[in-house]
């Protein structure tokens, strides 16, 4: 009974339908991987850039208001210099995100 089950199991692994599906099965979960894992980056990278972009709406003169700029103008620079860091990283992401999908893409299809 064992050898028989040994003779047919690398039978029905080798057969072309099998390593298809195994491979598709395997793409797959490698695509949702990468899809949870994008969403999580591009999720906190937008909370970190709207946080930014409250405070620099705080720090920014507005009409007639000019006097948070003055207290603190470094606040400001500062500002904008995470929001413009934390843009190229989203950018950064996006990319890296597509060229991992376009990888498991040749490589499992």
């Amino acid at each position: 009974m064992t050898r028989k089950r040994h003779e047919v199991l690398p039978a029905q692994v080798s057969r072309e339908e099998f390593v298809d599906d195994f491979r598709r099965f395997l793409s797959e979960v490698f695509q949702d991987v990468i899809d949870e894992v994008s969403g999580r980056l591009n999720a906190a990278l937008e909370q970190k850039i709207e946080a930014i972009k409250s405070d620099l709406k705080t720090v920014r003169p507005s009409k007639g208001n000019e006097r948070l700029v003055k207290a603190d103008p470094e606040y400001g620079e500062q500002s904008e210099a995470v929001l413009l860091k934390v843009t190229q990283q989203l950018e950064e992401v996006d990319e890296l995100a597509a060229n991992t999908r376009e990888m498991a893409r040749q490589r499992y299809t």
